[in-house]
């Protein structure tokens, strides 16, 4: 079984590849240039250039410090739930087996 496709299509899909790598490129470089703007140092900054960095850098620090704190009491609160469930579930199988 073979397929027909016109060279309409085929260009019309070329570019519509073309247009998704140029969006994933532009958008590569915006991240590059924010982030070289906002988290990078450079020696021909000013002083208060590097401070606002500085604190660029400790404020993402603290964002992902929080977000991963969080995430891993989340974990162990889940994984403490799962070992009381568990706990009770075999107290009760074993009540069972008991009066069984």
């Amino acid at each position: 079984m073979s397929i027909i496709v016109s060279a309409e299509d085929i260009e019309k899909f070329n570019a519509l590849l073309q247009k998704e790598k140029d969006f994933k490129e532009n958008s590569r470089k915006r991240a590059n240039k924010y982030y070289h703007k906002h988290f990078k140092l450079n020696d021909n900054m000013g002083e208060e250039e590097k401070e606002i960095v500085k604190k660029n850098i400790a404020d993402r620090q603290k964002k992902l410090s929080e977000k991963y704190r969080n995430n891993r009491d989340f974990f162990i609160s889940r994984q403490k739930q799962y070992r009381k469930n568990k706990l009770e579930r075999l107290k009760r199988e074993a009540e069972e087996e008991n009066t069984a």
